[in-house]
């Protein structure tokens, strides 16, 4: 028989540090603005 092994991660956490610096955040801003597909709620195209 198949068993599924899932790892839990145990020493990560997100904290919210304050608020951004516009200025030192820009450059980053059309990395992740870009790394969407240009589909539907960021999926693929449907060109059918």
């Amino acid at each position: 028989s198949a068993r599924l092994i899932t790892s839990v991660h145990k020493a990560r956490e997100i904290t919210n540090a304050g608020p951004l610096d516009p200025v030192a955040f820009w450059p980053h801003a059309d990395t992740i603005g870009g790394s969407r597909w240009p589909g539907h709620r960021g999926g693929p195209q449907n060109l059918r």
